[in-house]
C-alpha cells in the first residue's frame, strides 16, 4: 500500500527548540518535565479531538500551553502513540490548530464529569505551519484578557478594601461619639448626685445649729433689795 505524502500546507515544525543532543544520548524525563513546566498554561476549556491509529477521541481541554494540553476525554487513548490533537480555536481568534503530540497519560476519574470520563495530557511535538502563530495568538488574546479582569478585580477589591476602611471608621467614630455622650451622662449623673448630697448635708447641718436666740444666756432674776433696818 503506498505511503500517504504529507501535503504542502500540512507541512509540521518542532513546538520549540530542543537542547543540543549528544550522539546516542537521550533526554531525560526530568529534562522534558521542566520543559513542559517552562511554559504558561492557561484555564482554558475548548472541544478538541484526538486523531490517531483507532476511532477519533473526543474531549473538553483542562488547561492549555504551546507545549501541550492537560484535558478530559471521553474515551481511553493509548499513551505513548503519536496523535493529531485538532483544537477548536474560537472563531474570533482563527481556525482549527493541528498538532502532533504524544498521550504522556491517561487516567480513568473517580468521578466522571460531562466532559469526559478519564483524564489525559497531551504533549506537543510539532505544529502544521501557521498554527503555532494562531495558537499563540490566542493564548496571548486569553493572557491580555485575563490581565484586563485581574486589573479590574484588583481596582474594585481596592475600592471595595477602602469602602470597608471608610464604613470601618465611621463605626468606630459612631461608637466612640456614643461612648463620650454615655460618659457625660454619666458624669452629670454623677455630678448632680453629688450636688443633691451636698444640699442636703448642708440642710442638716443647719438643721443642726442652734439659734442666735437660744444661744443668749437667760436673763438672772433681780435680787430685792435689802430692807433697811
Amino acid at each position: 500500500m503506498p505511503s500517504k505524502q504529507t501535503p504542502p500546507q500540512a507541512v509540521f515544525r518542532e513546538t520549540a527548540p530542543r537542547r543540543p543532543e549528544k550522539a546516542g544520548e537521550v533526554i531525560s524525563p526530568d529534562f522534558r518535565a521542566a520543559e513542559r513546566r517552562g511554559r504558561t498554561r492557561y484555564r482554558i476549556r475548548i472541544p478538541f479531538t484526538l486523531k490517531g491509529n483507532g476511532d477519533p477521541v473526543q474531549g473538553t481541554t483542562r488547561n492549555i500551553s504551546l507545549l501541550g494540553i492537560s484535558a478530559y476525554s471521553k474515551g481511553p487513548v493509548d499513551q505513548v502513540r503519536p496523535v493529531d490533537c485538532c483544537l477548536e480555536i474560537p472563531a474570533s481568534s482563527g481556525r482549527q490548530v493541528i498538532a502532533r503530540g504524544t498521550v504522556t497519560r491517561c487516567h480513568p476519574m473517580a468521578h466522571p464529569n460531562p466532559d469526559g470520563s478519564f483524564e489525559i495530557g497531551v504533549f506537543f511535538r510539532e505544529f502544521r505551519l501557521e498554527d503555532e502563530k494562531t495558537l499563540t495568538h490566542y493564548l496571548e488574546s486569553v493572557s491580555s484578557k485575563e490581565q484586563a479582569e485581574i486589573a479590574t478585580a484588583y481596582k474594585e477589591l481596592k475600592k471595595k478594601l477602602a469602602d470597608r476602611k471608610r464604613r470601618k471608621q465611621a463605626e468606630l467614630r459612631k461608637k466612640r461619639l456614643k461612648r463620650l455622650a454615655r460618659l457625660r451622662k454619666k458624669q452629670w449623673r454623677e455630678a448632680d448626685v453629688r450636688k443633691k448630697k451636698l444640699a442636703r448635708a448642708a440642710k442638716k447641718a443647719a438643721a443642726r445649729k442652734p439659734s442666735a436666740a437660744s444661744k443668749k444666756p437667760a436673763a438672772s432674776k433681780a435680787r430685792p433689795a435689802p430692807k433697811k433696818r
